[in-house]
């Protein structure tokens, strides 16, 4: 698979040059003469170039590893360390970087050992060339910046474009957009003055690309003519359909974007000109992937300027080129593109199905979309492919509104659902970076069968509005709400912010979510008599409880008991057994490690033993090895824990607080697998003392997920971290109604005991009692 995510992802590409190396490889036989292995060597090298430079990369890999391994046989190690450069670039194109970067380090060792300064330097400007691609940005500037100053040394003029554009290019990636542009430019002018043209363009189109972000459009123009002319001058090559296709869609976008301008017309006819003169290069040198490329730029261009036919024309043949190569890494754009035009012409079923294919492609790559998502690409999992899915979920909830058939009607609301479902449970996987979390199918239930008394609440935030998706006994229902998701995020982030401050006047934010949450299904509520509310939060609705919301009288936790889950299907629903409950309690009431003491902890702790009569750790105690000694000798039914504990947006950064160290999301889910391996999960993995930052959606999606994570049936977790005196009043008294009755759900004992707080007079704001989370299992 090529490595072409990036491409799309970031729109337009950024290239960069591989070095000039001359290098012989030979497919010699013991005992042939000096002149056949020479001519033989020659011949290889001439096809791997050739290859090479026609974007067949596969089979520029193979020649180049022909070639290595007859350099290491014959002891030619010069030959060797080159040969190993060009395989490594030629198997980064294809997309296997762990190979490449294997083969780069061998011939790092080699040159070193034989104190080639040259080659050496190669390696390295190959190496950070890697990096760069990979993501790890940070050592791929310290490498490259060391050629950089390398340069002078060798007196190589001819490397010197090269190292300043792979430079540039992490500059770039670091949003150090001035800079990228000065480097961009050197390696321009050094590139012209070395006659190596090629890379003169490459440099050219990634400067070009550094002034559309910093707005200097009066450059920009005569940029882009000027280097299209030189772009169509150069020889045949896969790299100058790419220059000349990348130059096409910074072009068309600008027109785009500049309709109005006087220069609207010479752009558009530039954009369509420079488009048709790639993939006339690429059909020439018989590329797929780059013709691919350019019939759906092309694609793209047409639609942008209203010319729907012509659109869905290019792009179906842009789509057939990529499904004869397997090319899913534009195949999916191509399939979304015309997911859209069909959309655009009011074409919903064959919208639908186009966007269908799409998610199956992205399927076939998921892998490589995530690893190029925690890249260079710099943007969340969902940022990149989410809009995809959400696409998608919107047809289906159009056109289930306009079904008078009740079963079709229930077929679009579930796939609708469904879809966002797979979006969900693929972001779970990419935040704990974890795909064993699937395993827990094997005991899930699906929250569309019939649950007595329940409804699950599903928001969809789209763009323009917000579908809340219902259902009760089994059965579904849409309602439309017209408030656009930038403005219901607004509202969002400024009431969990009021939440945090005791005192604060939260009630106008908390009134207006109700209004557009609860408010437009109250009356299918009171018509089914529900009493528990399960919510399926999605983006900022996972950063706030549902419970503070408010319908002028009273909090919405009076009237339901409420729980939430990351996902329909990840909740493993089987009711709390009361007999025989074993309970570890673990906890901190010292200051340790610079986080303040939590002196209620002792009191919680305590109270909550005599009722269960478990095995306590408190402070000293409360330390990794203790914990895991108890959780292999003893199957426990509930892990509380109540200590500081963070959620942050990077999963690495997230952890509980123990005396003498932190347990991560890792290191939490191997405790727990200690108890899961048997028979029996643990029922409940209760964090008291839990903090997410305001506005801060991916970490909350951590916490959402962390009964998932941990194996857990269900967690009872924090949204901030709150008064220690209240959050021990309030965990005592959940823990007491539930030992108090064999019938009350976790959901129905969490709402009894927030109610009993709030309607304290000391503990009547939210900041209290609200932050608490039932989620998953709420039995």
């Amino acid at each position: 698979m090529k490595d072409r995510i990036f491409l799309i992802i970031m729109a337009i590409l950024i290239m960069t040059e591989s070095p000039a190396l001359a290098g012989m490889t030979s497919n010699t036989e013991p005992g042939q003469n000096r002149s056949t292995i020479s001519t033989q060597i020659l011949s290889i090298e001439k096809n791997a170039m050739d290859d090479y430079a026609y974007g067949k990369f596969a089979n520029a890999a193979k020649l180049w590893e022909q070639a290595a391994l007859l350099y290491k046989k014959t002891m030619q190690r010069p030959g060797h360390i080159k040969a190993l450069i060009h395989l490594s670039e030629a198997l980064l194109e294809t997309g296997n970087v762990n190979m490449a970067k294997n083969h780069l380090d061998t011939a790092v060792d080699i040159a070193g050992s034989i104190n080639d300064l040259e080659l050496l330097f190669k390696a390295r400007a190959t190496l950070g060339k890697l990096l760069y691609q990979t993501g790890d940005l940070d050592q791929a500037e310290i490498i490259l910046k060391k050629c950089l100053d390398q340069l002078k040394d060798l007196n190589k003029k001819e490397l010197e474009a090269t190292v300043f554009l792979n430079y540039s290019n992490i500059l770039f990636a670091k949003k150090k957009f001035r800079q990228a542009a000065g480097y961009y430019r050197q390696s321009m002018e050094k590139a012209q003055e070395q006659n190596q043209f090629s890379l003169a363009v490459k440099a050219a189109v990634n400067l070009a690309k550094t002034q559309v972000v910093l707005k200097n459009y009066t450059i920009l123009y005569p940029l882009l003519k000027q280097t299209f002319s030189q772009a169509a001058n150069l020889t045949d090559s896969f790299d100058k359909a790419i220059s000349l296709i990348s130059i096409g869609r910074i072009v068309s976008q600008q027109w785009a974007d500049h309709k109005l301008s006087p220069l609207a017309g010479e752009l558009l006819f530039l954009a369509y000109d420079t488009f048709e003169a790639g993939c006339q290069v690429a059909q020439r040198i018989n590329n797929n992937w780059s013709y691919s490329y350019g019939l759906g730029s092309l694609g793209q261009l047409y639609q942008k300027n209203g010319q729907l036919e012509e659109a869905v024309y290019y792009t179906r043949q842009a789509i057939f080129k990529a499904q004869q190569i397997g090319a899913f890494d534009i195949l999916y754009q191509w399939q979304w593109d015309m997911g859209r035009q069909f959309k655009l012409q009011g074409k919903i079923d064959n919208a639908i199905e186009a966007y269908g294919h799409a998610l199956k492609s992205i399927s076939e790559i998921r892998e490589d979309l995530k690893n190029d998502c925690k890249g260079k690409s710099k943007v969340s999992f969902r940022e990149a492919i989410g809009p995809v899915y959400f696409e998608l979920a919107d047809l289906l909830l159009q056109r289930s509104a306009q079904k008078n058939d009740p079963e079709r009607l229930q077929i679009d609301l579930t796939t609708a659902q469904n879809t966002v479902e797979q979006l969900k449970q693929l972001e779970l996987q990419d935040y704990f970076q974890d795909d064993c979390l699937i395993a827990l199918k094997a005991r899930q239930s699906s929250l569309d069968k019939e649950l007595p008394g329940t409804a699950v609440i599903y928001p969809v935030l789209l763009p323009e509005r917000m579908e809340i998706i219902v259902t009760i006994g089994g059965v579904k229902k849409s309602f439309n709400v017209d408030v656009p998701k930038t403005i219901l995020t607004k509202e969002v982030r400024w009431l969990r912010k009021k939440l945090e401050q005791p005192g604060s006047r939260f009630i106008r934010h908390s009134r207006k979510l109700y209004k557009w949450i609860i408010q437009p299904i109250e009356k299918e509520l009171e018509k089914h008599d529900i009493h528990t509310l399960i919510f399926v939060p999605d983006g900022p609705l996972r950063t706030i409880p549902m419970s503070c919301l408010h319908d002028g009288d009273v909090f919405l936790i009076k009237k339901f008991a409420i729980a939430t889950t990351p996902s329909l299907t990840l909740t493993d629903l089987v009711p709390l057994r009361r007999q025989g409950i074993k309970l570890l309690l673990n906890g901190l009431t010292e200051s340790v490690q610079n986080f303040s003491p939590l002196p209620y902890v002792d009191m919680e702790l305590s109270e909550i033993n005599k009722m269960y009569m478990g095995r306590l750790l408190m402070n000293e105690a409360f330390v990794y090895p203790s914990v895991k000694q108890e959780l292999e000798n003893t199957s426990y039914s509930i892990i509380h824990i109540a200590s500081h504990g963070q959620f942050d947006k990077d999963p690495e950064k997230t952890f509980v607080l123990t005396h003498n160290g932190k347990l991560t999301l890792d290191s939490l889910e191997e405790l727990m697998a200690l108890s899961n391996f048997r028979q029996e999960p643990v029922e409940l993995l209760s964090l008291s003392a839990c903090q997410t930052a305001v506005g801060d959606d991916r970490a909350a999606l951590g916490l959402a997920g962390i009964a998932v994570k941990s194996g857990a049936r269900s967690a009872l977790a924090s949204l901030w971290f709150i008064n220690d005196k209240a959050a021990s009043m309030l965990l005592v008294d959940f823990y007491k109604r539930l030992l108090d009755s064999d019938t009350i759900t976790k959901a129905q004992a969490l709402q009894k005991a927030q109610i009993n707080l709030l309607e304290q007079d000391a503990y009547q704001h939210p900041t209290y009692w609200a932050p608490f989370l039932l989620i998953g299992n709420w039995l």
